[in-house]
């Protein structure tokens, strides 16, 4: 495509030095289209590309040949640019106050070492540029390159210690459920409890790495036209540009792997492959987290008309865990499939009890016990029989008749051995239980003659023993 672009761009040079503008002019705007064209055939993983375009310096000096020619076209052919009024003149010389430079400090004096390998870079640098003369760039010499590459052969890739994240780079949480891998931006999310977390390592390696590679073929198209612009050959120059072949050629190679590796770890097909203790740790850490973070005194300000956000938090994270056990399990079509799932959030369920965070696994619970899972009889015929009767007695603890009779036992009630058995250890409690007593003890509270509402013993028993909770290991 490259190639086809070039063969239209020096037609459309010469129909327009055969005096045919009106047929250059158009030659180079369908060159400049075809560029724009094959420039969009890019690939971006979050915020870095995955897939550069084939040959995108030549259509880039393309694009920039034609939108040069096309401007040179308007201006000299146009009579309407032609007729246009002159810029303003400029201010007379004694209304303008003379800006002086600062004088840059003298150098140090350079070493003897450094003056014969540097001799040629540092003497640009030691006669002051006169005032409107801009310098034509110029490469420094192939010895000085080389030199400086086998210095920073050890800098290419800066890759993050294993464990650690970069923390200098945080993107907003993706909280959707897409295919599309692209960081979401801060502005495209309007709701609230959506973090800034870092990015994964593997991204911020491929991010450097591709920063790496523009560079290093940046330069390597400068010494390419260098090349062309000598009439005798330098092996010099032939050296440097075999050297960054190289080097660009590592690259490209390391950067395909760790696009795989990434794109692998990304693209998880299953929940299956996690162990249902690691399922169970992860979630609740997140759940003693967001529990943690909720004052006491929140029970008493949450309304429905007025939640309170850390709440809110806690609850839209159960809601969200309910869902997407409920997705996992009715997006395979076969009903084995599906029963093998149903046996997995079970096992993952039983983990959380033996870690006693009570509040994903009632999560659990709920999403096994949803129309749209019970419903599915064929699955349920699959799942073993061992661990239908142990959903049957996780079911039985989490159920909410006599306003959750058996949790409540299983927890302890004030001030009794298992209570403080539960303070001793990480625990973290259903907050639906708070929540509930707390909404009728506010509603019997009223009645009452105290001022405030954690003056009333029993408003203050539920407020410190979730105070307890959150203080404990």
């Amino acid at each position: 495509m490259a190639e086809i672009i070039e063969r239209g761009v020096q037609s459309a040079i010469e129909l327009e030095e055969k005096g045919q503008i009106r047929e250059a002019y158009f030659t180079f705007l369908n060159s400049s289209q075809s560029a724009i064209t094959s420039l969009q055939e890019i690939k971006f993983v979050r915020s870095s590309i995955v897939t550069s375009p084939r040959q995108y310096p030549i259509l880039l000096d393309s694009l920039k040949t034609c939108l040069a020619h096309i401007e040179s076209i308007i201006e000299s052919n146009s009579s309407v640019i032609q007729k246009a009024s002159p810029p303003p003149l400029p201010p007379k010389p004694s209304r303008i106050k003379p800006t002086v430079p600062p004088r840059p400090p003298p150098p140090p004096p350079p070493r003897q070492a450094e003056l014969q390998d540097n001799s040629t870079s540092s003497s640009i640098y030691q006669q002051p540029l006169p005032i409107n003369v801009s310098p034509p760039p110029r490469i420094p010499p192939p010895d000085s390159i080389l030199q400086q590459l086998d210095h920073q052969d050890n800098s290419i890739v800066s890759i993050v210690p294993e464990g650690q994240v970069d923390p200098n780079y945080l993107v907003p949480a993706q909280t959707n459920a897409g295919d599309s891998l692209t960081v979401p931006s801060p502005n495209h999310h309007t709701t609230d409890h959506v973090p800034l977390i870092p990015t994964p390592p593997l991204l911020t390696t491929h991010r450097q790495l591709q920063q790496k590679l523009s560079d290093l073929e940046e330069k390597l198209q400068q010494c390419r036209a260098q090349q062309k612009d000598n009439s005798s050959p330098d092996e010099q120059l032939d050296q440097m540009i075999s050297h960054y072949m190289q080097l660009i050629a590592e690259i490209r190679t390391t950067l395909n792997g760790v696009r795989t590796i990434y794109m692998s770890a990304a693209t998880i097909p299953s929940v299956l492959q996690f162990q249902p203790v690691i399922m169970a740790y992860q979630v609740t850490l997140i759940e003693a987290t967001i529990f943690n973070a909720i004052p006491p005194m929140a029970l008493l300000e949450h309304s429905s008309r007025h939640p309170h956000p850390r709440i809110v938090a806690s609850t839209d994270f159960f809601n969200y865990f309910t869902r997407c056990i409920e997705h996992s399990i009715l997006l395979p079509q076969e009903a084995s499939s599906r029963a093998q799932l149903v046996h997995y959030w079970i096992k993952v369920a039983s983990c959380c009890l033996d870690v006693s965070n009570y509040q994903t696994l009632k999560a659990i619970v709920s999403a096994l016990n949803t129309p749209p899972v019970q419903r599915l009889k064929r699955t349920w015929a699959y799942v073993p029989r061992k661990s239908a009767s142990r959903l049957e007695s996780l079911d039985e603890l989490m159920s909410e008749a006599n306003n959750y009779e058996n949790y409540r036992e299983t927890l302890g009630t004030e001030n009794s051995l298992q209570l403080l058995e539960h303070y001793a250890k990480p625990t973290v409690p259903f907050l639906g239980t708070f929540i509930h007593d707390i909404t009728y003890l506010l509603a019997a509270y009223k009645k009452s003659g105290y001022e405030h509402p954690q003056d009333e013993p029993r408003i203050q028993s539920v407020l410190s023993t979730m105070s307890r909770f959150q203080k404990g290991p």
